[in-house]
């Protein structure tokens, strides 16, 4: 069977619906001419005035013809204006990923001169505190020595901690659209983004759970954490915005293979997203939250950036709650 494009099928419509006028309309207009010539309607009356009139042939062929053209014309300006808005629309998405760049670029530089400027004081903090654990250790018998020693160790562990945020701020600010890939275990994107965001957690009171296969990806590794972040937030945002009780107030990632694939699954205990909108959730611009809180842009370059790894990122429906998981291809 010879199936038509809509164009095409239209377009025969117009013909067929032309050819129909060009049959009905001369028929009508000869029964009346022969009722005013006060003939019969006969096949052979009709012959002589269809015969006699060159209306008549005219018609039967204008009528296809006519159509044709009004029908080719109809398609033609829809088309245009189908591929005007189509533009339209991705001037408008380069437009919003140009701003959503800019930012990111400012962060970034931001980033890069708070970690210079940071990095220099805390170096100083450093030396000092092993200066005063050294000198601690030299008087054991100091009654206030052991306690010091923790007080120093916990100062430590903060400019540690100081340091990291800093580094992976500049990681997830960093240009995606940079071919420079690593081999990575995924593990550690994992923790450094649960790190990044501990406070964030702590202050939802969200627990964070793990369960990771680890697997060793060639990536570039600010992308990858940039969606995982992503994921993370939209999280934590949900189980803010629903106040989801004590015993929901979870995410959970899931690092495993499955039928040759590598997954990472972001869980939480949200009742997962409505059915009205689960279709659109990667379409840019689309977002349930406040405009002035989000772009509609977040899981729409997640998913771009999954795709580019041959991978994937998708909601699966079929969790009782709120499931998210990336995909990558086997190793």
């Amino acid at each position: 069977m010879i199936s038509f494009s809509k164009k095409y099928l239209s377009l025969l419509l117009a013909f067929a619906f032309g050819a129909i006028g060009g049959g009905v309309f001369p028929f009508v207009f000869m029964v009346l001419d022969l009722k005013e010539l006060e003939l019969d309607i006969s096949l052979d009356n009709m012959l002589y005035v269809f015969n006699s009139q060159n209306i008549y042939i005219f018609s039967s062929l204008a009528f296809p013809a006519v159509f044709g053209v009004i029908a080719t014309l109809f398609i033609m300006i829809t088309r245009s204006h189908k591929a005007l808005l189509v533009a339209k629309e991705q001037v408008l998405l380069e437009q919003k990923k140009s701003i959503m760049n800019s930012k990111m670029a400012s962060v970034g530089v931001m980033a890069s001169g708070v970690a210079h400027e940071i990095n220099n004081p805390i170096t100083i903090v450093n030396l000092s505190l092993k200066k005063a654990e050294r000198t601690l250790k030299k008087n054991p018998d100091n009654p206030l020595s052991e306690e010091l020693l923790k007080i120093l160790s916990r100062v430590n562990q903060t400019t540690a901690r100081i340091t990291k945020i800093i580094d992976t701020m500049k990681q997830l600010t960093q240009d995606v659209s940079s071919d420079k890939r690593s081999t990575i275990q995924i593990s550690t994107i994992v923790n450094e983004t649960i790190d990044f965001l501990s406070e964030r957690l702590k202050t939802a009171k969200i627990e964070i759970k793990t369960e990771v296969n680890d697997f060793v990806l060639e990536c570039n590794k600010g992308e990858i954490s940039r969606v995982l972040n992503s994921l993370i937030i939209n999280s934590i945002d949900e189980i803010v915005a629903k106040n989801l009780e004590d015993s929901k107030r979870f995410i959970e990632i899931s690092v495993f293979e499955k039928n040759g694939k590598r997954l990472i699954a972001i869980t939480d205990g949200g009742p997962g997203i409505a059915a009205n909108v689960v279709n659109n959730i990667f379409d840019p611009f689309f977002t349930t939250k406040d405009v002035s809180e989000a772009t509609g842009l977040g899981l729409n370059t997640a998913k771009k950036i999954m795709n580019a790894y041959d991978g994937d990122l998708f909601y699966n429906d079929k969790n009782p709650t709120t499931q998210f998981i990336m995909e990558f291809p086997a190793s």
